[in-house]
């Protein structure tokens, strides 16, 4: 031990043999202080974890800001669609979600119309055979509705896109599928009313609105957006031709691919039959 005050260092004591002066053990002051800078330090380190705020869902921020902004585009293009044309691609993403969304509310129609169906006839049979059977399942119903409506569309986009390409403006793919999106947001809308009426057990009126808006939107509608790309730029051939050409064009692609789709359908549905 050293004496603060004459700097006399002796081994033991509790005073200082030379001044008289109050001995300091300097190795415990030392373990003292380190001991209050340390619980210091894991004060301050508690206090900034506590203090420090949660951090957000990223995929639930881009879920809701995603929503957000086709709410946006829903309301805009619902008055005027034919806006599209004049901004195209940056419509891309909100295109493909209303094409995801025409093509779900298709399947979710048919399917809760052909479940009330199957209750309804086979309801006349008794509790048994309704525990046997309750229409098909939800996979063979909405999901083959889903997947063929979203390939129709697909072939209705990729012929548009070939007689844009040869025979009008020249679109991209991208711009295409915003033009077709945007224009089926007014149908979004008449099948949602469809499926109001369809859950109301209306099931003449919901239907008939289901057809008109297949038939709209699939034929109609495709062929609007063939007058209007000729409309504005139309080479190598005559427009008339060219119109002539998507129909025969979408014509084939859709019989072939609706003959191999509705063998897989129809089959499926005659194996959930317990009659079969």
């Amino acid at each position: 031990m050293i004496c603060t005050s004459c700097q006399h260092e002796q081994n033991t004591g509790n005073f200082c043999g030379k001044c008289g002066n109050k001995l300091v053990d300097q190795d415990a002051e030392k373990i003292s202080a380190e001991t209050v800078t340390t619980a210091t330090q894991q004060s301050a380190a508690t206090g900034d974890h506590v203090a420090q705020p949660t951090q957000p869902n990223v995929h639930i921020e881009k879920v809701k800001d995603t929503s957000k902004k086709y709410w946006s585009y829903f309301t805009h293009y619902m008055k005027q669609p034919a806006r599209i044309f004049e901004n195209q691609q940056q419509e891309f993403v909100n295109g493909v979600i209303s094409i995801g969304i025409f093509a779900f509310l298709i399947g979710i129609i048919l399917y809760s119309f052909v479940q009330s169906v199957a209750r309804s006839t086979f309801g006349s049979y008794g509790s048994l055979l309704m525990k046997e059977y309750a229409g098909p399942t939800f996979f063979t119903a909405f999901g083959s509705v889903f997947i063929f409506t979203i390939i129709c569309m697909i072939l209705v986009t990729f012929s548009l896109f070939i007689i844009g390409k040869f025979f009008g403006p020249g679109y991209t793919y991208k711009e295409i599928v915003s033009h077709y999106g945007t224009h089926l947001i007014p149908f979004i809308l008449l099948l949602v009313i469809s499926f109001i009426l369809i859950l109301l057990k209306s099931y003449v009126a919901g239907n008939a609105l289901l057809s008109i808006v297949l038939l709209f939107s699939i034929i109609i509608l495709p062929l609007y957006i063939v007058g209007k790309y000729l409309a504005q730029k139309s080479s190598l051939i005559d427009p008339l031709y060219a119109f002539i050409i998507y129909i025969v064009l979408f014509g084939i692609l859709f019989s072939i691919f609706t003959g191999i789709m509705m063998d897989s359908i129809v089959g499926e549905i005659l194996d959930d039959l317990p009659l079969f």
